[in-house]
């Protein structure tokens, strides 16, 4: 089974959407039930997912963590510490101990106005404008210095619609 975070947003549907279609057991979690998600897929409202996955850790083929406050005007840092990176290293954290891939929503925002040296080497060339950027920020950075030989994935992600 697969588990997709952040499954009512528009980018975790549509994955969610796409691997039904495929024939994959999907577990979809967000604490945001919406009418669009089909309703023969597993749903999921949790806010402590980590439950979630213990239970279901056996059978677990991958997570996607598409779930995160995206608001790039959001400006209580604390809320978006405590959702954006703690919640999303203590899921991947798990995943890494228990050799689950792990793929993770990050966010073009993290370059901000690059020079167009930066945008030549991309890993050097963060400069988040926002809050929600420097979320994102600080995940990508603990993958690319900690965890590079894991099975996490971070996908930067441009205009989606």
């Amino acid at each position: 089974m697969i588990i997709v975070t952040g499954a009512s947003g528009f980018i975790g549907s549509n994955l969610v959407n796409h691997l039904r279609t495929i024939g994959k057991h999907v577990i979809a979690v967000d604490f945001v039930r919406r009418d669009y998600i089909d309703p023969r897929i597993d749903f999921i409202y949790s806010y402590d997912l980590m439950n979630v996955i213990e239970h279901y850790e056996n059978d677990i083929e991958c997570v996607f963590h598409e779930g995160a406050i995206s608001s790039t005007t959001e400006t209580n840092w604390s809320k978006l510490w405590n959702k954006n990176i703690q919640y999303t290293l203590t899921l991947m954290l798990y995943c890494i101990e228990k050799n689950i891939p792990f793929q993770y929503a990050s966010s073009a925002s993290v370059y901000g106005n690059p020079t167009e040296e930066e945008w030549r080497n991309p890993n050097k060339g963060l400069n988040p404008l926002n809050l929600y950027a420097q979320s994102k920020t600080h995940i990508d950075k603990f993958v690319s210095e900690k965890k590079p030989d894991s099975l996490v994935q971070g996908m930067r992600y441009f205009n989606v619609y």
